[in-house]
């Protein structure tokens, strides 16, 4: 089969190599398409360790199902799917609490570091676990669908700052009683085809009124986890929410998702104009999407007293914090790492028109035009923001 591969930092080739194997629980998926993350061109040049050459990159996807190991039930040739990023064992003490993100062997597609490898969606095909798999709406193209996991990233960091780990709780993921499906209900009914597509579901996108509304956030940073969590912060009833970023065409992007105030800290004070647009007081809730020291330091600035700050970006090792501003302040400064349990709310939301992946989506491309499209993003080319590959 045909894959995009980092053969060294900063070298990309579309080259042939051997198809993937299964084992008896594994599902072999014919890809259709494949988002670049930030990450993927973050991880290109080594710099942030988690991309080792030879790997094949990428974990936003969607397919069509094209074989299946023994054990796999429920699935047939050519179903429409898409998958998590993380593959977890079921096992372990923080999969049994569903806390799948932080599972003690957790792998993820694309991602080279530390003990494991795991090659990811770049690729004709992919191989992975029947349970981290997912049925798609026959209303979503397979190019949209590739972005249902940044969104979901976004779907978690909402629920985190609800003080609610899974999104299926916190968004109203529920049995046609009324009552709440568990994260591993919905995902077995959705591999066993109980829950054939999102319109035909009982999956409901709106919150639900146990959990406290976010009514006032701050985004920092509009790139495309920036921008999901734009959209999905309004799908679930944000009232007044503004978007921090440095470049203009993004800030415009954000106001046209539904961000009621921009700020561009290249022409402004982007803490003075916060506290400035709230009254002195800060935002109830800040969102970091960026991962870099003087962005974590404005999240946390940015935030009224007793008030929440949701790290999202991770780019940077590790940053300044200021420590004196979170203690006096009382402020419950939360990590959101990957997404648990998001998907089935994420699919739903986005078949039902309530987030929309096509204002994200700014080319799509032959997957074997990867490595100049890497390049375009590599250099930041202005207008970029999510290229979608297909093979």
């Amino acid at each position: 089969m045909k894959a995009l591969v980092l053969k060294a930092y900063n070298r990309l080739s579309y080259e042939d190599v051997a198809e993937p194997e299964m084992v008896a629980g594994d599902v072999l998926v014919a890809v259709k398409a494949c988002g670049i993350c930030g990450s993927d061109v973050h991880g290109m040049d080594g710099s942030t360790g988690r991309r080792r050459p030879p790997i094949i990159m990428g974990h936003e996807a969607a397919g069509v199902v094209a074989g299946f190991g023994p054990e796999v039930k429920g699935w047939k040739a050519g179903d429409r799917v898409t998958f998590d990023s993380t593959i977890y064992c079921g096992k372990c003490e923080f999969c049994r609490q569903g806390q799948i993100n932080l599972c003690d062997r957790r792998r993820v597609l694309g991602v080279s570091c530390e003990e494991y490898r795991q090659d990811g969606a770049m690729a004709e095909y992919i191989v992975v676990p029947e349970r981290i798999l997912h049925r798609l709406p026959e209303n979503l193209a397979f190019e949209q669908a590739a972005l249902i996991e940044p969104f979901s990233i976004a779907l978690h960091a909402v629920t985190r700052a609800c003080g609610n780990g899974v999104a299926g709780e916190a968004f109203g993921v529920r049995q046609s009683s009324g009552a709440f499906d568990s994260r591993v209900d919905v995902q077995k009914r959705q591999r066993t085809g109980a829950v054939q597509d999102a319109s035909a579901s009982t999956l409901d996108p709106r919150p639900d009124p146990t959990v406290s509304p976010i009514p006032e956030a701050i985004v920092i940073g509009a790139g495309m986890i920036g921008l999901a969590l734009v959209q999905v912060l309004k799908a679930v009833g944000c009232e007044r929410l503004m978007v921090v970023d440095i470049a203009e065409e993004k800030l415009e992007l954000a106001k046209k998702l539904g961000a009621g105030d921009v700020i561009n800290p290249a022409a402004n004070d982007a803490l003075a104009k916060v506290l400035e647009l709230t009254g002195r007081r800060g935002a109830g809730v800040s969102f970091e999407a960026v991962g870099a020291p003087a962005t974590v330091d404005l999240a946390i600035r940015s935030v009224r007293k007793g008030g929440s700050v949701v790290l999202v970006g991770n780019i940077a090792p590790k940053v300044g914090f200021p420590l004196q501003v979170a203690v006096t302040r009382e402020l419950t400064v939360y990590g959101s790492c990957a997404s648990r349990g998001d998907y089935p709310a994420c699919i739903n939301m986005m078949a039902s028109g309530a987030l929309r992946p096509d204002a994200l989506i700014s080319a799509v491309a032959p997957m074997a035009e990867g490595a100049s499209w890497f390049e375009r993003l590599y250099q930041k080319e202005r207008g970029l923001l999510k290229v979608v590959l297909t093979p």
